[in-house]
């Protein structure tokens, strides 16, 4: 066995390409439940049930992503990630898309619940935020870290629902992803970060992220979505209830589309109404403002006190 596995949603994973956001495996000696081997995927799939001009999705589960000048991974069965680097491609672009676009694909494959979440560990309740791209997910999420609070994820907030006692959170790696402005509102300096993609003022921060990392799976207390809000306005929580609670999940599963096709539909359905069922779900509003994330990090500490 390799001395240089590493770990992800407490899985085993072995990879032939440099995974730096991922911690060292330090488990048993079980076999790898995940490869990430370099090759050579092919340019299609055949007996197609969805396809996109990024995406191929065969009848056996198979997902084909084709991302130009970055990288081609086929994604089988949850345990297996073939990648073609581009030539032309950085690593943190092959990275980012392996540990974001391409998990997602992996964990709908081995039948959990991705949501598109940061999750935190505050004073005791482990509270995912939810949000469409530009919520203000990951910045809320640093700030809460910057007040002391543990990161378990960032972006994707991987949910077990076979617990009976569940849901639990599989926590994934020591990682935030943030804009520049974002940076300058926390107090924190650009230089030396990586950036997540060329030409993008969003950055990786592992060493904040890694101070504050919480490896351990953890049950899920809370969920919060990061509403519409008003500039200038402050915070307002409204806790969501019934088939509008379980909904607000349904809508924000990571790659849901995609999960569909992967014939995914009724366990998505049932999973949802679960969480719904067993956690509180609130929509909170925030300012359009970056100065107020202060302000908005306490209302989800007194949430959690709750």
């Amino acid at each position: 066995m390799s001395d240089d596995d590493l770990l992800l949603c407490g899985w085993r994973v072995r990879s032939g390409l440099p995974l730096p956001d991922l911690l060292p495996w330090t488990g048993d000696d079980r076999p790898p439940d995940i490869w990430v081997r370099v090759g050579t995927p092919p340019e299609r799939l055949d007996d197609l049930v969805e396809r996109t001009p990024f995406a191929q999705i065969d009848a056996s589960g198979r997902v084909l992503l084709t991302l130009p000048v970055v990288a081609r991974y086929l994604i089988t069965g949850g345990r297996e990630v073939v990648v073609e680097p581009a030539p032309e491609a950085e690593a943190p672009e092959i990275q980012g898309f392996l540990l974001g676009t391409v998990f997602g694909y992996l964990v709908h494959q081995r039948g959990l619940l991705p949501l598109h979440a940061a999750c935190l560990s505050i004073g005791g309740m482990t509270l995912a935020l939810m949000g469409v791209s530009g919520a203000g997910k990951s910045s809320l999420a640093a700030q809460l870290v910057k007040r002391g609070h543990r990161l378990v994820s960032d972006d994707v907030c991987v949910l077990d629902t076979t617990r009976p006692d569940g849901p639990w959170v599989r926590p994934t790696f020591p990682r935030l992803k943030l804009w520049r402005d974002t940076l300058d509102a926390l107090g924190i300096a650009a230089n030396g970060l990586e950036r997540n993609r060329q030409g993008r003022e969003k950055y990786l921060c592992r060493t904040i992220a890694a101070r504050a990392f919480s490896p351990e799976p953890a049950r899920l207390g809370g969920l919060v979505l990061l509403a519409e809000g008003i500039p200038g306005r402050p915070p307002r929580l409204e806790r969501l209830r019934g088939f509008t609670a379980q909904s607000t999940v349904a809508e924000h599963i990571y790659r849901r589309r995609q999960a569909l096709a992967l014939g995914r539909d009724s366990a998505l359905f049932t999973a949802a109404a679960m969480v719904a069922a067993k956690v509180p779900v609130w929509a909170l509003e925030p300012p359009r403002d970056l100065n107020a994330l202060d302000a908005l990090a306490e209302v989800v500490e007194e949430l959690a006190r709750r």
